[in-house]
């Protein structure tokens, strides 16, 4: 069930008064005609997407912001240790980590990231991130996102999914903040969007998630998606675990390993990265999906799981959410 509560009120002039004590000159950019080229556009991108909390508002404050910012983006607190926090395990398009002076250095496969930085993703990329203190993290297209420490993240645009997996158990619990509200997890597959002006998504796949928001606090669980909407209160809605809205974190998925495993053990990895279920028309189905399989393979899930039918003499059909599979005729 889905709670909804009244979050405290923030202290503006505390904040505003941070952020000036905080601000210091910035340095010219280089002069470079591609930097400043890349510099421009860039500027365009996070004066369009970037959303500040709503107290940052005050005129006299906005361009202490900014200088903030820019000289703060890849830096951590003085009582924070930088530490490395994930690593790029697969990516489509192209994203880059953002420098100091705004430009971008492309990111690559294998990639290590770490506290303090800020990795953005253009049109048409995503990123697959191995979390190291357990779980997948994921990143849609158009999306900006600083790393803070090795238990929290800032959404700053764009969408971001979390798979926690076995991070529970190594008593890790990612905290993501945005500047509409934190969201934290309880052992389960979410995502979270800030992709429109001034509102906050959570989707919630498995497990629950809790949400504290500038004006109110709320409780999602499994199939159910929470819109936070400036100072209006939640709004609940349901969303399928196998919708389309979770399709593109399937094209970063991690890559399976299949060495020693069933098409079973492949079956339920594919269930939980669609969020489909499954069914076996007969036994002998079953007993079948028991065989084993060889090999690391690295696709979609779905995709995957046709070779892995092939090989085990099978055949799968996906009806209204789920799997159903049989037996391959002669």
């Amino acid at each position: 069930m889905t709670e909804g509560k009244k979050s405290p009120e923030p202290n503006a002039d505390d904040a505003v008064e941070r952020l000036l004590a905080q601000a210091e000159p910035r340095p010219a950019p280089p002069a470079d005609v591609t930097a400043r080229a890349r510099m421009a556009v860039m500027s365009e991108w996070q004066g369009v997407t970037r959303r500040r909390r709503r107290w940052r508002v005050a005129a006299a404050a906005a361009v202490v912001v900014t200088a903030t910012t820019l000289v703060s983006i890849n830096s951590v607190p003085e009582n924070m240790a930088v530490v490395e926090v994930a690593s790029i395990s697969k990516s489509t398009g192209e994203s880059g980590l953002l420098r100091n002076d705004r430009t971008l250095e492309r990111v690559s496969d294998q990639q290590i990231i770490r506290s303090g930085q800020t990795i953005v993703t253009g049109s048409g990329s995503s990123l697959g991130l191995a979390w190291y203190g357990g779980g997948s993290l994921r990143v849609d297209e158009n999306t900006t996102l600083r790393f803070l420490a090795d238990d929290q993240i800032e959404l700053q645009s764009g969408r971001v999914y979390y798979d926690s997996r076995s991070s529970i158990a190594n008593g890790s619990s990612l905290v993501i903040h945005t500047d509409y509200g934190d969201v934290r997890h309880v052992g389960t597959q979410y995502m979270t969007d800030i992709s429109e002006t001034d509102l906050l998504r959570v989707s919630v796949r498995e497990g629950q998630v809790a949400i504290t928001g500038l004006y109110y606090e709320a409780l999602a669980g499994v199939g159910e998606q929470v819109v936070l909407h400036g100072d209006r209160a939640p709004l609940v809605t349901k969303l399928a675990t196998h919708s389309a809205e979770w399709r593109w974190v399937e094209t970063v998925a991690p890559t399976v390993d299949m060495e020693g495993k069933t098409f079973y053990d492949l079956l339920e990895w594919v269930c939980r990265e669609t969020g489909l279920r499954y069914r076996f028309e007969d036994a002998a189905a079953e007993e079948a999906a028991h065989e084993s399989l060889t090999g690391v393979e690295d696709g979609e899930p779905m995709v995957l799981l046709r070779v892995g039918a092939a090989a085990a003499q099978l055949t799968i059909e996906q009806v209204d959410g789920v799997i159903v599979i049989s037996q391959r005729g002669p």
